[in-house]
């Protein structure tokens, strides 16, 4: 529970600060605080979503970079090829024709 005599004297410090002129400065700076806080949290927020766009941009490299190994499919099609032509790895063998 609050002491009497402290509320007391918190009460006479507002009215003095209601009363005096010079305390606009308070006012201006409590207005002007939120944008700026505002303004605080956005940067943080924007440099997190950057530093996260360039991990998962690290992670697709990466991945096609792989894709593209000297093991794969497409990597051996292509290195069979001897014209130009698409890059696609045969799934299947040609079937015959009958005639």
């Amino acid at each position: 529970m609050p002491d009497v005599g402290m509320v007391r004297r918190f009460g006479r410090l507002l009215s003095r600060l209601h009363r005096n002129a010079r305390a606009n400065v308070a006012a201006t700076f409590a207005i002007a605080i939120v944008p700026l806080i505002a303004s605080i949290g956005c940067a943080i927020d924007y440099s997190m979503a950057t530093r996260i766009k360039a991990k998962l941009q690290s992670s697709a490299d990466a991945a096609s970079v792989a894709s593209i190994s000297v093991n794969s499919a497409g990597y051996n099609a292509a290195m069979a090829m001897t014209s130009n032509g698409s890059v696609a790895p045969r799934t299947h063998l040609p079937t015959s024709r009958r005639p």
